[in-house]
């Protein structure tokens, strides 16, 4: 009987550190996934930010292009434009000055 009781708080003793350490073993895996999923939010903020900037960067390089071009077709409109009067007016001094030779 004696023996029988010593093996039955042997194994009591033995279920109960087991429990013990799977409780701790259970804490520090929840701890653990905590910090990586944290770490990983982190992470992914991050993430979404270098994204939003790179967009950010993306979209300024586009208006700057889109000025940049604006600008140089009106200052090619504004040349043409130019040689255009230019032209006009050489024109009408040839015809006044043919006008004046046929006179």
């Amino acid at each position: 009987h004696s023996q029988r009781e010593e093996l039955r708080k042997i194994g009591r003793e033995r279920v109960l550190e087991a429990n013990a350490l799977d409780a701790r073993l259970d804490r520090q895996e929840a701890a653990v996934d905590a910090a990586e999923r944290e770490h990983f939010a982190r992470e992914r903020a991050s993430t979404y930010q270098a994204a939003a900037e790179v967009r950010r960067h993306v979209l300024q390089e586009r208006r700057q292009a889109v000025a940049s071009t604006a600008a140089a077709r009106a200052a090619v409109h504004s040349a043409r434009s130019a040689v255009e009067v230019i032209a006009q007016q050489r024109g009408e001094r040839k015809r006044e000055e043919a006008k004046a030779l046929i006179d």
